[in-house]
């Protein structure tokens, strides 16, 4: 059965602006200094002060990630701030001033968390004026380089930022990660664009082009009060987008979205509309992991191997069989092969260091063109003590399910191994 969302996606004023050329720019590159500061000066304060609704800001930070926000100055020296990865609102102070006659803004938020003032370290504090395009303002950090943009807010944005418009975004966040079907096709611009989204990483992947030509768009996302931005621009057959807007009616059930001010119908389904018929055997063939096993006789095996914190997802219930609940419990050890044998196992791994006497032995089988796969039942090793019995077999079970698996890329260093069988589909991750 098939599960059709009715999503309309938003287009973020980014868009547009970043579309432009580069010398459709204003540009004042911080290497250098201003013939006429003082002018400059007065006009760059004015700017980021009169915003009558305040600014969104997006905020690439180099390795430190990709952020977005609210930033609020119409104060003299203070102002309002909140930033996705701790969407509190929160105050701040600032100065505006000349830096090697440059236009500097530098801010310093208060009544931080000890865990948001961790993740702050390494962030740029002071940004000098490089560009402006249109209301947009574009800043650059003094000491990392990072690039600040700050793009006015409507009346509705600044309200959806002071009641709780991020948190909001990543409830519905959660709401499509238990969708009860994988596989998230977006209907956009006559195409089918399958729409996968890795939370804990902040990256967001559409693949599309269907078997034959199919192609893979990576990036960071951010969080904003009315959707998520990307941080790189998505193009194909001549349209783009750079933001996804969700709303949700909770009392009606319905998830709607805005692509480009235009509604597109989102699907949830059991097979993918795009397909990379490598991921399989690169998911076999080259583990993100290895680990050095003692065999004897001075012979050290260099085992690789994947891991799963969480299990298997079953029709959009994460952890179905409560592998979690074990005691002791640290992750599954997927190996490929295990040891020198022509098979693979699947153990436990306890207190991040003890290896379970027990777990199946399987064959990989697959497809003619490597596309699919699936496990074969090849034995055991030791038995399953009875209490792990209820949640290790089914497990096992949900593994060696003879209907195979689809693998997709989920993360930088992941893949998610999909039932081919739709009904009560069922995933787990490996990393």
């Amino acid at each position: 059965m098939s599960y059709i969302l009715r999503i309309a996606l938003f287009s973020l004023a980014i868009l547009a602006m970043l579309s432009c050329r580069k010398e459709q720019l204003t540009s004042y590159p911080v290497e250098q200094s201003f013939e006429d500061p003082d002018s400059l000066m007065l006009e760059f304060k004015q700017q980021i002060t009169n915003a009558s609704h305040g600014f969104e800001f997006t905020w690439s930070a180099n390795k430190k990630g990709f952020y977005a926000g609210y930033i609020d100055l119409k104060a003299a020296s203070t102002g309002d701030f909140l930033i996705d990865i701790d969407p509190l609102m929160r105050n701040l102070t600032y100065r505006i001033a000349m830096v090697d006659r440059k236009p500097c803004l530098s801010f310093q938020v208060q009544n931080v968390s000890a865990s948001l003032k961790t993740r702050m370290e390494g962030l740029d504090t002071a940004f000098s004026f490089i560009a402006q395009h249109q209301d947009s303002i574009f800043l650059r950090g003094n000491t990392y380089g990072q690039k600040l943009t700050l793009y006015p807010n409507s009346a509705a944005q600044q309200t959806a930022y002071k009641n709780g418009g991020v948190q909001e975004q990543m409830d519905i966040m959660a709401i499509l990660q238990k969708l009860p079907k994988y596989f998230k096709t977006l209907h956009y611009s006559g195409m089918a664009v399958d729409i996968h989204l890795n939370p804990e990483w902040r990256k967001v992947y559409l693949h599309f082009g269907g078997v034959d030509r199919f192609q893979a768009f990576e990036s960071a996302f951010a969080y904003t009060a009315t959707g998520i931005v990307f941080q790189d621009y998505f193009t194909a057959e001549a349209s783009g987008f750079q933001g996804l807007s969700f709303l949700i009616d909770r009392q009606a059930h319905i998830l709607k979205a805005q692509i480009n001010g235009a509604e597109v119908v989102l699907t949830n389904q059991g097979s993918p509309s795009a397909y990379d018929i490598k991921a399989a055997s690169a998911f076999m063939e080259k583990p993100f992991r290895t680990m050095n096993l003692n065999l004897g006789n001075n012979q050290i095996y260099s085992q690789p191997y994947q891991l799963s914190f969480n299990g298997f997802t079953v029709a959009g219930v994460p952890d179905a069989y409560g592998i979690k609940s074990i005691p002791n419990y640290s992750y599954l050890m997927f190996n490929p092969t295990w040891l020198t044998n022509p098979y693979g196992s699947l153990f436990i791994i306890f207190n991040n260091s003890s290896i379970s006497n027990f777990g199946p032995a399987f064959i990989i089988q697959f497809a003619p063109d490597k596309s699919i796969f699936r496990f074969l039942y090849y034995g055991s090793f030791g038995t399953v003590p009875p209490e792990i019995q209820p949640m290790f077999n089914p497990t096992v079970a949900a593994l060696v399910d003879q209907g195979g698996f689809y693998a997709i890329k989920s993360g930088p260093a992941s893949y998610d191994l999909v039932s081919i069988d739709a009904e009560n589909q069922k995933w787990i991750r490996f990393e």
